[in-house]
């Protein structure tokens, strides 16, 4: 960026120029919203909210946003949860909801800037508290950026938007990957004339550990503990989740990289991460990681199923519904796992195991290589927010 341009922008502080929203809704329904968001319907590093809860189903959330908002994820601003509301809705306190103070800041540029590595370092570093910190308005309202002209303002929303567009394509393809993935799964395993067992029959079942809060400790320091925040709801599992315990938590409750885990208890609406499965694939700071309660480790009788056979008998979708049906409980979900054993699946011979894991394995490579392809596309994208602020940001 040469020095001419650079000169051209205007040095503010964040709270200069974005203004905090303070609207509340005592009364969500009868004010008219649908919708509510909490920070586990927002993904890190999309700005898009792809999900959300009804407000029939209840909610203690009275923060409202209005379309072209910014949503900001002020608890554990680490995992860079940020998403620009396409509805009006209710959001939890731990979400911050802004927007430009006045016409010095296109709305389309705010989320932008508010995705570059110098907001996040700044919020983080300004976050209190050890387990679960948080950063405030007073601190962001400090931070200072420099901002360009508006037509300056219009060129960047162009170029950024453009790169969002193929992020989202590419997001796409890989739902519609993932739907296709499920329905072949179906296909090969539902539909086939394979002997139906239980899966008490195929498989041993191992309930996590119980904790206390006083258990936690800040990150790094302890044992890596798999709990809900460690699986996503499209049975993955998610580092972003996993908090730490006490070294000398719970000795016996061990795990290693490979192990197959569900969750069996859920605080989400319609209980749709329940019997979700993922395997645990380490952590780069791995010292003797364990898991919680929230969370059942299977473990397959080999002789008559492999682990990942075992893995896609968990995601057909009869049985993921079957496990909701099973689960009781209000605002918590719980699982009664005295009754999984009894779910009967389709358990293919083992020469027919084999020629289905080597077809799922294509298939997930496929996905893979979308996958990096969309690592790719935001790395592209975070490069131009970088060359674009980073040299003129000011902390």
């Amino acid at each position: 960026m040469t020095e001419k341009i650079r000169n051209r922008w205007t040095r503010v502080a964040f709270g200069d120029v974005v203004e905090l929203c303070q609207e509340r809704s005592s009364n969500p329904a009868e004010d008219g919203f649908d919708y509510y968001v909490g920070l586990d319907h927002l993904d890190p590093g999309d700005l898009t909210i792809r999900r959300w809860g009804n407000i029939t189903e209840g909610t203690t959330f009275t923060s409202v946003f209005h379309p072209g908002q910014v949503l900001f994820g002020k608890r554990r601003a680490y995992q860079r949860k940020l998403a620009v509301a396409e509805f009006k809705g209710v959001c939890s306190g731990d979400i911050y909801v802004f927007k430009p103070k006045d016409d010095q800041l296109l709305p389309e540029l705010l989320p932008f800037i508010c995705q570059t590595d110098d907001f996040f370092d700044y919020a983080i570093g300004t976050s209190d508290g050890s387990l679960s910190p948080r950063t405030n308005w007073k601190s962001l309202s400090s931070y200072e950026f420099a901002l360009p002209p508006l037509e300056e303002q219009r060129r960047i929303v162009e170029v950024l938007s453009t790169a969002d567009s193929v992020i989202f394509s590419i997001m796409h393809l890989l739902d519609v990957l993932d739907s296709l993935t499920i329905s072949f799964v179906v296909e090969q395993l539902d539909n086939s004339h394979a002997p139906i067992m239980r899966l008490g029959a195929i498989a041993t079942f191992e309930r996590g550990c119980s904790y206390k809060s006083t258990d936690y400790v800040k990150e790094g320091v302890g044992r890596p503990f798999l709990n809900l925040k460690s699986v996503t709801r499209d049975a993955r599992f998610s580092e972003v989740g996993v908090k730490w315990v006490r070294k000398d938590f719970e000795p016996n409750c061990k795990i290693k990289i490979g192990d197959l885990f569900f969750a069996n208890t859920d605080l989400t609406p319609e209980f749709l991460l329940v019997g979700a499965p993922f395997f645990f694939p380490g952590i780069e700071a791995n010292s003797d990681p364990c898991f919680s309660m929230d969370l059942t480790r299977v473990i397959s009788h080999s002789e008559l199923v492999e682990t990942r056979y075992l893995y896609y008998l968990l995601t057909l979708p009869r049985v993921r519904t079957r496990m909701r049906v099973l689960t009781r409980g209000s605002t918590v979900g719980h699982l009664q796992l005295s009754a999984v054993p009894s779910i009967e699946v389709p358990v293919l011979p083992a020469g027919e195991q084999i020629v289905f894991l080597k077809r799922m394995d294509g298939i997930q490579a496929s996905r893979q290589a979308v996958v990096d392809r969309l690592a790719v596309a935001r790395a592209f994208r975070d490069e131009i927010l970088q060359s674009t602020f980073g040299e003129v940001s000011i902390v």
